[in-house]
């Protein structure tokens, strides 16, 4: 891998988008918002911005309704905002039971919203932020949605996506040197403070990201709906806000040299999320192509600990909602 970036193609002109609803997570900023206009040019009849500050999701909707290409392509778009705190259970369980009952119809999720935090921190609902934000109400806000999509995809004849934005960080993991021992529960080891490895954590939670698509996949059949997840490079938005004072000038410096414009990065959220067939499913995908894993997941150790989490993760969603225990899968 070389130091720049390689150049990304623009999203195929023939892609249309006309008659779908959308809905994007922590949409109105950085590579989010850069997605959700993307969408909306590309046609999109009904986006849904799931953001934490409705204030700030109506200025992102206001933006994306001005804006030059969006009018020109789609003047009639509807552009809703829908709260989602993914900090807290209960925020995704009700932004769900709301897309249920007020959109009838989804064809595609883009789970993009996501934190970088150094500092140990924890959510209302006992767990590390990390783990939270980027893992577990993800998956949460897929299993709830899981019905709507395949509903969707059986009355359309073709299959709905699921998308999440993962990281080649994955590969950077504090798993590598220090697996998981047989006997140890892996949400427990991630709320454990004195396990926690804050320049590793992003990378630990991408792991799960990417453990957790592979064994989704496995259980959702893809002519229904498709489930992939990507990596968009290094892009210049403010993820990395929360790193050491000292780090700044120096990641400033790389991103300057050889980061993507949001604009950038969102064509690979959008390839995943609209262009790429169902060959992608339960795959990761790096600069619009099906890249490598994290190695750790090749391994015995990594193997158990992605059975774990599934089985942990699928428990631990069923507390929160007993109606997930209902779910069909293959």
């Amino acid at each position: 891998m070389g130091f720049f970036q390689a150049p990304l193609p623009l999203t195929p002109p023939e892609t249309n988008l006309t008659g779908k609803t959308v809905i994007v997570t922590g949409a109105n900023t950085g590579l989010g918002f850069a997605a959700s206009r993307e969408f909306l040019v590309l046609g999109a009849s009904r986006l849904i911005l799931a953001v934490r500050t409705i204030s700030k999701g109506e200025t992102a909707r206001q933006q994306l309704l001005q804006d030059i290409s969006v009018k020109k392509n789609n003047p009639n778009a509807e552009v809703k905002i829908m709260p989602l705190d993914m900090c807290d259970y209960k925020s995704v369980i009700t932004f769900a039971a709301d897309v249920k009952k007020q959109l009838g119809v989804l064809h595609i999720v883009l789970l993009n919203a996501g934190v970088n935090s150094m500092n140990w921190q924890e959510t209302v609902n006992g767990h590390e932020l990390t783990l939270q934000v980027n893992y577990l109400s993800n998956a949460l806000l897929a299993f709830e949605l899981l019905p709507l999509l395949e509903q969707t995809a059986v009355d359309e004849k073709t299959p709905t996506r699921i998308s999440l934005v993962g990281s080649q960080m994955q590969a950077m993991n504090s798993f590598n040197k220090n697996p998981l021992a047989s006997d140890e529960p892996v949400l427990r080891h991630f709320d454990d403070k004195a396990k926690y490895k804050r320049f590793l954590r992003y990378g630990d939670s991408k792991l799960l990201v990417t453990m957790f698509v592979q064994e989704l996949a496995k259980h959702i059949s893809q002519d229904k709906v498709v489930i992939n997840h990507m990596c968009p490079g290094m892009v210049v938005t403010s993820i990395d806000a929360d790193i050491p004072i000292y780090l700044k000038p120096i990641v400033g410096v790389v991103k300057k040299l050889r980061g993507r414009t949001p604009e950038e990065g969102a064509r690979i959220l959008v390839y995943a999320a609209a262009v790429a067939g169902p060959d992608t499913h339960g795959s990761f995908i790096v600069d619009n192509k099906i890249a490598p894993i994290a190695s750790i997941t090749q391994t015995e150790k990594g193997k158990e600990m992605q059975k774990k989490l599934w089985d942990e993760t699928l428990a631990e969603m069923i507390k929160v909602d007993k109606a997930i225990g209902n779910l069909q899968f293959q």
